[in-house]
């Protein structure tokens, strides 16, 4: 079995007077593959990819980053090797969107350096890749929130990292823009990076994922192939029974809410 780029041992946080968010998970991604986290609202989804970007200290457990425990890693050293696109950015800041971006690339410089043309040319080509290329001169402040969600996922791209952290990275983005992140995310995994992303959007998870993990409680509930976990006696224990399965092309399933008549 090929080596994880990142390793959680028995992770547990919890938030002041409330329940475990995260109770007792492991999770180990090698580089090449894209982990997909599923599960309802307060499942563990978001805490757990804070823990594992070190953005959240662990309560119990650990996190290592090839094997290097991850509060042993200098700030800067984390932020060369971890990319994380949260749901939304808390404030708008008046700062225009190519500048928002290039700010990925500042743990790669030295003190007092300044970008280069390399630099440069690595946010031109998150841009690109993100779909974004377009809104570059345009302020943060003025983007609709699907646009603002691909500058999110251009940001990280420019980190050039080597795990990438997305916690419901289509959150605002219409059908079209959905597929084309999670087929980036997906190529940027086959190209050598390990990527874990947190959705509610099962049949995408079902598309591109190679592993779905389905959280409830901070609980591993279920972890496979998305053909093993997408399946009713799985999903409807913990989301409920207004779900439809189909499948697709390969066999994948499709896994969409859907009400019954007279369900209700």
């Amino acid at each position: 079995m090929t080596a994880p780029l990142v390793e959680a041992r028995d992770l547990c946080y919890s938030y002041p007077e409330s329940a475990p968010a995260v109770d007792g998970v492991d999770l180990a991604v090698p580089a090449g593959e894209l982990v997909v986290l599923l599960g309802p609202n307060g499942s563990g989804k978001s805490t757990l990819l804070r823990l594992l970007g070190g953005l959240l200290a662990p309560d119990a457990g650990t996190v290592r980053l090839e094997g290097v425990l991850l509060e042993e890693l200098a700030p800067r050293a984390r932020a060369r090797r971890i990319a994380a696109v949260p749901q939304f950015l808390p404030a708008l800041f008046e700062i225009k969107v190519e500048d928002f971006v290039a700010a990925g690339r500042y743990a790669r410089l030295g003190f007092w350096r300044g970008l280069g043309p390399l630099d440069r040319a690595a946010v031109k080509q998150a841009l690109r890749e993100a779909d974004a290329a377009d809104l570059g001169q345009r302020l943060l402040s003025e983007l609709s929130g699907g646009q603002r969600q691909r500058v999110l996922v251009a940001r990280a791209l420019a980190q050039e990292a080597d795990l990438l952290l997305f916690d419901e990275p289509t959150a605002s983005l219409d059908p079209d823009h959905q597929v084309r992140v999670f087929a980036l995310i997906a190529e940027l995994a086959r190209g050598g990076r390990a990527a874990v992303v947190a959705t509610h959007e099962l049949s995408l998870a079902s598309r591109f994922a190679t592993r779905v993990v389905l959280l409830e409680r901070g609980r591993a509930a279920a972890s496979g192939a998305p053909a093993e976990v997408l399946v009713p006696g799985i999903l409807e224990p913990i989301y409920g029974r207004h779900l439809w399965y189909g499948a697709g092309p390969g066999g994948r399933p499709v896994v969409v809410p859907w009400l019954a008549e007279g369900s209700i």
